[in-house]
């Protein structure tokens, strides 16, 4: 019954345990004492409350009180029963003594408990680390079991329940008696913890007021989905029995062993699996714990999320799961010691887990290589001819093991001196001829009735073996010591040595070296040691002889309450199934009561971590003898020791059930952070067949640890016993495995370094995608190969899952075009395998080697690299990407990683270039080189020409072309591995130099050929490029007589002016390209700044852009620049900038030719081949660094979205771009032009700037840093706007709330999330009909009211002006008054079209209001003033914090079309605006940005002849791409004058300077994975640019997003500058509160962080406003 509840959200420090009053008396390990003060005291109290007892007795009543009625039995439903006796018969009369309830009911327990069965609180606290709560046992629920004082043993009347915080992702709890010290696990956890500011799971705890039954829940904060919920009841606490059960967040349970699952997901049907280390094998159909004891699981949440849970105890121990769903955790011995480790992905629980317990070994490259062992080998010879028949059939072979045959006697440390004679030197002719490896075989069992035997003598010497309990030993009179005697492989009584002891330790040690001495071993194979002791309890062994008599075993004590607990776990249940015994926890291994550690630690506690005390000794002593790495396989494990080896299932079958059960246990393993793990290939028990050995071996071929091992008297089974044909097949599977080992030593690399695992169920990599959930006959290598073995008896099909992701064959590389199930072909000698798209994977083809050993093929030291790209839907071939590691050592050292002595290189692939990239070169390389690269589905047809480094290949390399796979393979490229490495292919072929060096002569869209080049005296040449321009100035060998181009420089001195000197050029020829040349022109070069060049071509009465700029007042003093002014040998004018500090040419007009006329001016500049361009805009550009490839980059302000394009001209105008020179420094050139331009970028490098009107006017900012060349940018346009503190918070928006009650869902779905929440907007759907200054008084009534609660809560509002203004509405007061100043932009006089109608000059245009709008000029001074008016009233309805001007463009819809596309369908006559066909609309050159159809400047816009100015002196034509930007300060100066505050300006259309007043957005974004990458390019640019105010719609403005896109771009969009949430009309809402748990919660956390680091964003907006620093930037500013 839950009478309480609290959530504790804690906040640890220093990640130890913390101290509270009266700790001492809680402490595990110190034995408390008290001094003699302490004692009298003691004394003094409890006399003085006796005293007060018989006092109070006697002042009551005679009549005693009655005592508390025991507590009435609490009913549950059937679904949530816990089983009252879980083992044994089941008995109503036995259910009621225990105080259980008794229901027969089908399908549920019979005897359940009582739902408030456990504990009540009696204190609690919170702590440093978390928290503390002493639980105590309600008195009348322990009187009901007086007979027995508890289920099964002694209760625990007192518990103390901790909390640790471990990390954000990892919470611990444990339960312990705080009275009496209990054993704990002797496993150094990783468990320091720093402070945990933001832990991922919340706790929740019930009863604390002591009344109710004690609980507790886990819950994932992200997704509120419950992953450990105590409050089903159950918990129990005795000495021997130990119970707590938990409701499961869903059905999708992974993981506890060892058993033999059939399948990987668990079965809940109240399944139990006992978890106890036993010498059992895996059997189907038969419950059994096998040889370890992992207590942990993992469990997928249903919407994809994965948690783990480990419980550190290593007694025995069962689960039982069940179906409500829930499971059950008992143990009869130690404490509970929980780690819930919250993911959320699979992998990274197990990396969570291994970061707890210890990361995996990092093997050795050779243990890779396929292996093969028999226990029953008869000689050396033996071994030597399976060696050999499988040599001869060429079967890959690197490791041959010997089992115990080759002991003398089966004893360690000895060696067959009949039949094993030769093995010392066969293992040196292995090593040294064939290049493999040898393990052999050690048990822990040491014989004792060998004479002269150094192991047992020098154990005995040391005192290193396990004991019975002094005065227990039966064999005491034989032995005259306390060792513990078993049975086990050799013929008499063995010891068993304890590994916990340090003196056992070294003389394991000093043995293992010795025996290298003798057998020159590589690795050490530790078996038996769960630890397995034949016949204990029996009358004798099995395998004790039948003629030596009196048969003898060890006896254990069944009187014991060790070696026969109260409770049986199902640990015995094999055995017993009734549980009536005799059975005893020590059947088939040692006594319970046995004693280790010095007689510190019972057998019974540490049994199951025998094997795992083995291991390190055993790896430290191998490293020791061989001086290398080594390698460890071990059969009994626990949780860490995957840190020191590997292990194997065991002794499985040789059936096809025990093949498919493989895959599950090796799955399992590499969760429980063991990944070097196999299964012996084709079975261990019985004769196998060939079908089942030929798949076993396919499948074998892809096990971490891959070998072939089966039991004694069964029929040989290695590949080559089966004929060449078979053996010729699994020597195929094998040499596909030693290709991919490259890889798979990748993965064990980053197992080792970062916990991930190797060998994974699909889940791991596609957790979101539901039926991959119980898929568990196909495996994956990492995240890019896929396996799907046949398991099946005749099957040639095999059904194999394929997520939605790009998929290709293995063996032909043919993409697959069906995804899902599909039915597969797989012929006896086939196994369906499959590379999976966006992933590189290194190889090693070791081709033409015979007898292959890794060895061999690294001595070969030839790399390959297997590209399968990933496409996005039907995406081009240059959209392709790919990516992939290699690791690389050399392959034995120790702690290669540890010291640096590695290689490491990254591997991409992208626009049809493979890139390997050195990240790490410790380690020498020199040996190797790469000789292949082989890429899938290429697209676009046959790639004819290749480079290398940037150096043409073509017709270099060995190419094959696969058609009908699109495949190329590129051969024999022979590379230093050590040397990064670029291969890119296309389908045209490479620039040259001369194709280079043309430059466009006619670069109009259409309309070239022969003739009118030639007109035009330019070069014409068909080129077989399609990027090479066919008309091209004249080059120096032209062939054709022509006008010489370009300008050329007057003789004499230039003018002096006040910063620098004024030169005069003249046009060389009277040729034009476009008519109106511009004979004349004046160069100015003037020193602004040492740091600040400014460079204009002046023609005197030509429009300049009226944009203030802070031109100084002194010429420079020391420029740190050269610029050079002549005339080339032709009489070419030229100019050229140069750094003088390294000499590096910043800008030269070398390589084209200056035009200067009316309407087209162009120049061109040389860049040096090292430098990286960066800058103009506005464009959706797809990558940060321009490509130099003939790509145009318009710059004209228009109504276009993102999704018009790559590189299509957008909102803003900002010619200005940045360099990164080859040696790191940068510097910029602002080119000071507002007309309709382009800039093309060139492969010279260099780039063409070309605009059609106005002046060339250039500032150069030489930086150097890039950081400098904004702040210099900066220093002459204007230092960025300082916003406002709340505009750095979260900011929500819509266009389609469509009424208040909308935006308030929207507010409230924010809030009640807990997202941070700072300012909302207004879409233009607040309007009355789209109107500015108004509100709808219909949907949006209440509006200013709303907006006042709002700002009592603290939340900023904004709302959206458009500047088009509707003139068609009488009552509109807003018109009528700027129509009364005359504010708006007009026809020429005469000329309007709409003059009969409207009787003035004003241009119509159409827009959002319904009927025909005007658009401000502000440009005149008196339309500033009433716009500043107009907000200021409005201001007064509704009480705004910032102002968002939109459609500043401007935009008018449908201009030159028969109507706008909002014009309704039914109102006749049609209209729209239409511009006359005049030089200005209709310019003789059409820059990139007018091309299409009808391609008029006025498209989408006004028509170019709109008169603006005070006096008409703008051409609409020269300044359209200043009108936001001349719309922004009147517009904030209206929020000021109304607000009285800062305030905040959102400008969609902006040019140069623009960020001194505003902030601005990249616009009409989609719901794109593209999109949200682009935005990031985007920001940084307008960085550069000066405007760091800057975002982008996260989420996507059109088109619904998804949740995961949602989520995704939320975490990217909390660290905008300008973090705004914004979509579009019509799709679904996409405020963080409107998607699942998940997304709110990972939205909030992202957006916490962000306002965590405020006083830092702000610090940054300080610093660009006062330095023109920029606040979000590119990591090479650093």
């Amino acid at each position: 019954m839950v009478i309480q509840t609290t959530t504790f959200d804690l906040v640890n420090n220093d990640g130890q345990e913390s101290n509270y009053p009266g700790e001492e008396i809680f402490k595990k390990k110190k034995k408390s004492t008290i001094s003699k003060k302490c004692l009298i005291a003691v004394i003094v109290i409890i006399l003085l409350a006796v005293a007060i007892a018989i006092i109070v007795y006697f002042a009551r009543s005679s009549k005693p009180a009655p005592p508390p009625a025991p507590h009435p039995p609490l009913p549950v439903p059937a679904r949530d029963r816990l089983d009252c006796i879980s083992q044994g018969e089941v008995k109503e009369a036995e259910c009621e003594r225990r105080g259980c309830i008794w229901a027969e009911e089908s399908a549920v327990p019979a005897c359940y408990l009582p739902g408030d069965t456990g504990y009540v609180v009696t204190k609690h606290e919170e702590t440093e680390q978390g928290a503390r709560v002493m639980l105590g046992t309600p008195a009348g629920r322990r009187r009901k079991r007086s007979a027995k004082s508890g289920f099964y043993s002694d209760p625990v009347e007192n518990l103390v329940f901790e909390v640790q915080h471990v990390d954000s992702n990892i919470v611990r709890f444990k339960f312990s008696d705080p009275y009496a010290e209990r054993y704990e696990v002797p496993l150094a956890v990783n468990r320091q913890s720093s402070s945990v500011r933001n832990p991922r799971y919340k706790l929740e705890y019930f009863g604390l007021d002591g009344s109710g039954t004690f609980g507790f829940k886990i819950t994932r904060r992200s997704t509120g989905a419950v992953l450990w919920d105590t409050t089903l009841g159950g918990l129990i606490f005795e000495d021997q029995f130990i119970q707590i059960a938990t409701r499961l967040p869903s059905e999708n349970i992974y993981g506890f062993g060892e058993n033999r699952h059939s399948s990987l997901r668990h079965d809940l049907n109240y399944k139990t699996w006992p978890m106890f280390a036993k010498d059992e094998n895996p059997k189907e159909g038969v419950l059994r714990n096998l040889y370890s004891q992992h207590p942990v699981y993992m469990s997928l949440e249903n919407d994809g999320n994965a948690h783990g849970v480990f419980l550190l105890n290593s007694n025995a121990m069962e689960v039982q799961l069940m179906p409500s769903p829930a499971l059950v955790w008992r143990t009869i011995g130690g404490i509970l010691d929980f780690y819930v480790m919250l993911g959320p992905g699979p992998d990274s629980v197990v990396q969570q887990y291994t970061q707890l317990v210890g990361r995996p070994v990092m093997i050795p490259y050779w243990s890779l290589g396929f292996q093969l062992c028999k226990w029953g080998y008869e000689s050396a010879d033996e071994i030597k001819e399976t060696v050999e028949r499988n040599k001869a059939l060429d079967v890959p072979l690197d490791v041959q093991f010997a089992d115990i045959d080759y002991m003398d006697g089966r004893v360690d440390f000895t060696l067959d001196p009949v039949n094993f004679a030769d093995l010392p030197d066969y293992i040196r002719e292995l090593q040294d001829t064939e290049k493999m490896r040898f393990v052999i075989i050690l048990d822990p069992a040491i014989i004792t009735n060998r004479t002269n035997y150094e192991a047992y003598e020098l154990g005995m010497e040391k005192d290193v073996f396990v004991k019975w309990p002094a005065g227990k030993s039966p064999d005491y009179a034989e032995f005259g010591n306390d060792n513990m005697i078993g049975y086990v492989w050799p013929t008499g009584k063995s010891v068993f040595p304890d590994f916990f002891l340090e003196e056992t330790k070294q003389w394991w040690k000093d043995l293992i070296i010795k025996e290298k001495e003798k057998l020159n071993f590589d690795g050490l194979w530790i078996d038996m040691n769960e630890p397995a002791c034949f016949g204990t309890n029996d009358e004798k062994p099995w395998n004790w002889p039948e003629e030596e008599k009196p048969y003898w075993s060890l006896k254990c004590d069944a009187a014991s309450m060790l070696d026969s607990p109260p409770y049986k776990t199902a640990a015995l249940w094999p055995r017993d199934p009734n549980m009536k015994g005799p059975v005893l926890l020590s059947d088939v291994t040692l006594c319970m009561d046995g004693l280790q550690n010095n007689s510190t630690l019972r057998h019974y506690d540490v049994h199951s971590l025998y094997g795992w005390s083995q291991s390190p000794p055993t790896l430290d002593a191998a490293r020791a003898a061989t001086g290398e790495r080594s390698m460890v396989f071990s059969r009994s494990t626990y949780p860490g020791s995957g840190h020191y080896g590997g292990t194997w299932n065991g002794d499985n079958g040789s059936n096809w059930p025990d093949m498919k059960a493989a895959i599950i246990a090796l799955i399992e393993y590499n969760m429980w952070g063991i990944p070097y793990v196999g299964a012996d290939i084709c079975g261990f028990f019985g004769d196998t067949e060939a079908e089942l050995c030929q798949r076993w071996q396919q499948a074998g071929a892809f096990y971490p640890f891959s070998r072939n091992h089966n039991s004694l008297g069964n029929i040989n089974q290695d590949p080559a016993v089966w004929g060449e044909e078979i053996a010729t097949n699994m020597a195929y599977w094998l040499k596909v495995r030693y290709s991919l080992l490259p890889y798979l030593y990748t993965l064990f690399h980053r197992a080792h370094v970062y916990g991930e695992t190797v060998f994974r169920p699909m889940f791991y990599t596609f957790p979101k995608d539901n039926e991959t959930w119980t898929v568990d006959e196909q495996f994956m290598w990492g995240d890019a190969l896929m396996m799907a073995p046949v398991l099946e008896k005749g099957a040639v099909e095999k059904d194999v899952y394929f997520p939605d992701i790009q998929w290709y064959d293995f063996k032909d590389g043919m993409p697959l075009t069906s995804l899902g199930w599909q039915s597969m072909t797989a012929v006896l000698t086939d196994m369906p395998m499959y590379w999976r798209g966006g992933r590189i994977i290194p190889m090693m083809p070791c081709e033409g080697i015979s007898k292959m050993t890794t060895q061999k093929c690294v001595e070969q030291g030839e790399f390959a690299f297997q590209v399968s790209p990933s496409y996005a839907s039907d995406a081009l071939a240059h959209e392709a990407t790919a990516s992939g590691a290699l690791f690389w050592d050399d392959g034995v050292s120790i702690d290669t990683y540890e010291t640096g002595a590695y290689f490491e290189a990254s591997l991409s692939y992208k626009k049809q270039k493979f890139i390997m990239t050195v990240v790490h070169d410790g380690f020498d390389v020199s040996k190797f080189t790469v000789q292949r690269l082989v890429i899938h589905a290429t697209k676009g047809g046959e790639p004819l020409f290749f480079r290398v480094n940037g150096v043409d290949k073509t017709g270099e390399l060995d190419v094959a072309w696969d058609a009908s796979t699109e495949r190329v393979t590129i051969n024999n490229i022979n590379h230093k591995l050590g040397e990064n490495l670029e291969i890119e292919f296309s389908n045209t072929r490479w620039l040259t130099h001369e194709d280079m060096e043309k430059i466009d002569c006619w670069p109009e869209a259409t309309g070239i050929d022969l003739t009118n080049c030639s007109d035009r005296g330019c070069s014409y040449d068909i080129s077989d490029h399609p990027d090479v321009p066919f008309c091209f100035y004249p080059q120096s060998n032209a062939s054709i007589d022509i006008d010489p181009f370009g300008y050329q420089l007057t003789e004499g001195t230039p003018t002096p002016l006040p910063l620098g000197e004024q030169y005069e050029i003249t046009t060389r020829t009277n040729t034009t390209m476009w008519g109106g040349n511009l004979n004349t022109v004046k160069l100015q070069v003037e020193d602004w700044d040492d740091n600040i060049l400014h460079v204009k071509f002046h023609v005197d009465g030509r429009y300049e852009p009226p944009v203030p700029i802070n031109k100084p007042t002194e010429k420079a003093k020391d420029p740190v620049y050269d610029v050079e002014v002549k005339n080339d040998d032709d009489g070419i004018f030229f100019i050229k900038v140069t750094r003088k500090s390294t000499g590096v040419v910043i800008f030269d007009t070398t390589l084209g030719v200056l035009t200067i006329s009316e309407q087209f001016l162009e120049i061109t500049t040389r860049f040096e081949d090292s430098f990286k361009l960066y800058g103009f805009g506005e464009n959706p550009h797809p990558s940060f660094r321009h490509e130099m490839n003939y790509q145009s980059l318009p710059m004209w302000a228009r109504d276009q979205a993102l999704g018009w394009g790559d590189n299509s001209n957008l909102y803003g105008v900002q010619p200005f771009y940045m360099v990164m020179e080859g040696d790191g420094n940068a510097h910029g050139v602002l080119l000071l032009n507002s007309n309709a331009m382009e800039v093309k970028l060139l492969p010279n490098p260099g780039l063409t700037m070309r605009t059609i009107g106005g002046q060339l006017e250039f500032m150069f900012f030489m930086g150097p840093e890039p950081e400098q060349v904004v702040q210099e940018y900066t220093s002459i346009i204007g230092r960025p706007y300082f916003p406002p503190y709340w505009s750095l918070g979260f900011q929500l928006c819509r266009y389609g709330y469509n009424s208040l009650e909308n935006l308030k869902a929207a507010v409230d779905r924010t809030t009640a999330a807990g997202i941070p929440l700072d300012v909302q907007y207004a879409d233009i759907d607040h309007m009355d009909e789209r109107l500015d200054f108004t509100i709808d008084p219909v949907n949006f009534d209440g509006l200013p009211e709303y907006v006042q609660e709002l700002k009592k809560e603290g939340t900023h509002f904004i709302i959206i002006l458009d500047p088009a203004l509707i003139t068609n509405v009488s009552t509109y007061e807003p018109y009528k008054r700027g129509q009364d100043e005359g504010v708006w932009i007009t026809w020429p006089e005469g000329t309007s079209p709409d003059f009969d109608e409207t009787g003035n000059d004003n241009m119509l245009g159409y827009v959002w209001p319904r009927g025909k709008v005007v658009f401000p000029d502000y440009f005149k001074e008196k339309a500033r003033n009433w716009w500043i008016d107009e907000i200021i009233r409005h201001h007064a309805t509704i009480n705004f914090d910032g102002l968002w001007i939109d459609m500043n463009e401007p935009a008018v819809f449908g201009t030159n079309l028969e109507r706008p596309f909002n014009w309704p369908e039914d109102e006749l006559p049609y209209w729209s605006l239409k511009c006359a066909v005049n030089e200005w609309d209709d310019p003789v050159y059409k820059p990139k940005s007018i091309y299409g159809e009808p391609a008029r400047l006025s498209d989408k816009t006004l028509c170019m002849v709109g008169e603006q100015g005070e006096n008409g002196e703008y051409k609409h034509y020269d300044v359209h791409s200043l009108y936001g930007w001349s719309q922004t300060e009147p517009t904030l100066v209206g929020l000021r004058n109304a607000t009285g505050k800062r305030g905040i300006v959102i400008s969609r259309s902006n040019y140069v300077s623009s960020g001194t007043k505003a902030g601005h957005w990249l616009g009409d974004n989609d719901s794109t994975w593209s999109h949200l990458r682009m935005s990031i390019i985007g920001i940084l640019e307008y960085n550069l640019f000066g405007i760091p105010y800057i975002g982008a719609d996260i989420c996507g403005f059109f088109s619904d997003s998804t949740a995961e896109l949602c989520q995704r771009w939320m975490q990217l969009g909390a660290f905008y500058t300008f973090s705004r949430n914004h979509n579009g009309l019509e799709g679904r809402d996409q405020d963080p509160g409107s998607w699942n748990a998940e997304v709110s919660y990972s939205s909030k956390s992202a957006l916490e962080i962000r306002y965590s680091l405020l006083p830092y964003l702000y610090t940054l907006f300080y610093h660009a406003n006062t330095h023109g620093s920029t606040v979000l930037r590119a990591i090479m500013h650093e």
